[in-house]
């Protein structure tokens, strides 16, 4: 199992994917990219067998699946997963997160199923962030056609969402792609708050640069007039988009960064925000804000991708 990039939705996902596999009595090897993922990556490595580390971090020409062989980091990686293989002969199935790191399916043998989960379609969201005026990094795959061939080396792709699927069968029309949805075991439903006179919002988010500038714009122009409504209201704000506004002044505000249990945060909250303006598959902040049974405000673009049924 090979997760990155380590984020905070990633992390939700990943964990319920090892508690599935603990409880379907799989033996779990995580492949981690450098040590700095031990600390974001503390609940999950708690749970699997065993935990390795790549230690190099994944260069831009393997990230954009450019057609370079002997890259550094396509061969560190591939060196890893084979001396795990050997070290290891009962492998059975090995995980990758995203279509970018699929590349590393080409080099493992037949009798073992390679299976990624691709968040969503890579291609769309860039064509969505390029519509919105975002830069994107030459790290994002390019076109429709190279994500197609990177996955094309896996065996078994999986969609967040019904939506999703529908694309990657249509991309890879003999793959076998599943959906694979969110869920939650036992959710905590908290009960309403006992504080008097006082709100707590909750915002999850990667520092990436879609949530970077959606929490920006509110910032500038929402929480400045909700101050005014109301100066009880504290807004928390967890994930790695802390270091994007280290020299913020604003008040009743706290950027908490990564945080290795997001439960009590969500117990906490009374309103659980999802700001996002673009973006493509499903919103995790707003699926799990949800299975807490928190109220959740949220952008058009923030609840796309979740199946109502109208029955």
């Amino acid at each position: 199992m090979f997760p990155s990039p380590v984020t905070q939705g990633n992390q939700v996902i990943l964990s319920q994917l090892i508690k599935w596999l603990r409880s379907q009595d799989y033996y779990i090897i995580m492949l981690c990219q450098t040590h700095k993922d031990q600390c974001a990556l503390k609940s999950s490595l708690s749970l699997v067998n065993e935990v390795h580390f790549l230690e190099h971090n994944v260069s831009s020409n393997y990230r954009a699946g450019d057609q370079h062989p002997t890259d550094k980091t396509t061969v560190h990686l591939n060196w890893a997963i084979q001396y795990l293989i050997q070290a290891n002969p009962n492998i059975s199935e090995i995980f990758f997160q995203y279509a970018s790191f699929a590349i590393a399916s080409r080099f493992i043998p037949n009798y073992i199923k390679t299976i990624c989960f691709t968040h969503d379609t890579q291609h769309r969201f860039k064509k969505e962030l390029i519509s919105n005026g975002i830069e994107i990094s030459k790290e994002r795959i390019c076109s429709r056609g190279q994500e197609a061939k990177l996955l094309g080396h896996t065996d078994i792709i999986v969609a967040i969402n019904k939506v999703e699927e529908s694309f990657f069968k249509r991309m890879l029309p003999d793959k076998a792609v599943i959906t694979v949805g969110m869920f939650k075991e036992n959710a905590n439903y908290a009960p309403k708050s006992e504080r008097k006179n006082k709100i707590n919002l909750l915002y999850v988010a990667s520092k990436n640069e879609p949530n970077t500038i959606a929490l920006s714009k509110f910032l500038s122009t929402k929480w400045k007039l909700l101050q005014e409504i109301n100066a009880s209201i504290h807004f928390n704000i967890v994930g790695s988009i802390k270091s994007n506004f280290e020299n913020h002044n604003y008040k009743n505000l706290s950027f908490l960064g990564f945080v290795d249990n997001l439960e009590p945060l969500y117990i906490d909250a009374d309103i659980c925000l999802n700001l996002t303006d673009t973006g493509t598959g499903l919103k995790i902040k707003t699926v799990e804000a949800m299975m807490y049974g928190k109220a959740t405000i949220s952008t058009i673009k923030g609840a796309e991708g979740i199946e109502i049924d109208q029955k």
